[in-house]
C-alpha cells in the first residue's frame, strides 16, 4: 500500500503541475472555449475564471478519487475480501489514476493552441476515445478475479447473494469491456471522432444495463443462492 499510495501522490502532483502549467501559459483573450462538441469543436465560450475551473477541478477530482481507494479497504465490513482482492484492486488503481492523468493531459492540451485561432480549437476526441477505450480493454482482464465484496465490482442485490451470480456477471462483463474497448478503439479510426465517441458511452451504457439484468437471471436459476 505504501508504494501505491506514494505513486497516486506523484499522480496528483503530476496532474496539479499540468493544470498549474497550462493555466500560466494562456494566452490573454476576451473569451475561451470551455466546452467541444463530440466533434472536438468548441460549442461555448467564457471567462479565463471558467478555463481555471476546467483545469483545476482534474487535481481536486483526483485527490478525492485517491482517498476514496485509500478508504475502501478500511471499511470493506468483511476484512477476509480485503486480502482477496488486494491484487485486482491495485490493478484498477493505478489504471484508474493513470486515466485521470490521461484525461487531464487532454484538457490542457485543448487550451494549448488558443492563441493560434480560438474558434477552431478543435480537439482530438480519437484519443479521448482511445485512452477510455484502453482503460476498458484492461479494466476487463481483471473484472473476472474479484471475488464477492460489498464495495467494488458488479454489486447488484443478485451478485451480492449469490457467488454463481458474481462470478459469472464479472466474467461476462469483463469480456464486454474488453469488446467495448476494442470496437470503440477501431471506430477512432474507420470513422469520424463523434461516432466512435458515441460508440462508447453506447457500448458503456448497454454493458451496464445487461450487467444488471444478467446477474438477476443468474441468481434466479441458482440453488445455492441467498433468499
Amino acid at each position: 500500500m505504501g508504494k501505491i499510495t506514494l505513486f497516486s501522490w506523484a499522480c496528483v502532483l503530476l496532474i496539479f503541475t499540468l493544470a498549474l502549467l497550462t493555466w500560466m501559459q494562456l494566452p490573454e483573450l476576451t473569451q475561451y472555449p470551455v466546452h467541444w462538441d463530440a466533434r472536438g469543436l468548441p460549442d461555448r465560450y467564457g471567462s479565463k475564471l471558467e478555463v481555471a475551473f476546467s483545469l483545476f477541478v482534474m487535481p481536486v477530482a483526483a485527490v478525492f478519487i485517491f482517498l476514496v481507494f485509500v478508504l475502501i479497504p478500511k471499511i470493506e465490513p468483511v476484512r477476509a475480501n480485503v486480502t482477496a482482492n488486494m491484487r485486482p484492486y491495485t490493478y484498477i488503481w493505478v489504471l484508474t489514476m493513470l486515466l485521470l492523468v490521461g484525461v487531464s493531459g487532454f484538457i490542457s492540451y485543448s487550451y494549448t493552441n488558443l492563441e493560434l485561432s480560438p474558434e477552431r480549437s478543435k480537439i482530438p476526441i480519437s484519443f479521448l476515445v482511445i485512452t477510455m477505450s484502453a482503460f476498458f480493454i484492461f479494466i476487463g482482464n481483471i473484472m473476472g478475479k474479484f471475488k464477492r465484496n460489498f464495495l467494488i465490482g458488479v454489486r447488484t442485490p443478485w451478485t451480492l447473494s449469490s457467488d454463481l451470480a458474481w462470478d459469472k456477471t464479472h466474467r461476462l462483463v469483463g469480456k464486454m469491456f474488453v469488446g467495448l474497448g476494442v470496437v470503440s478503439m477501431i471506430a477512432t479510426f474507420v470513422t469520424r471522432d463523434e461516432i466512435a465517441l458515441y460508440t462508447l458511452i453506447g457500448l458503456s451504457i448497454f454493458t451496464t444495463v445487461f450487467s444488471v439484468i444478467y446477474s438477476f437471471i443468474i441468481w434466479k436459476n441458482d440453488p445455492d443462492k441467498r433468499n
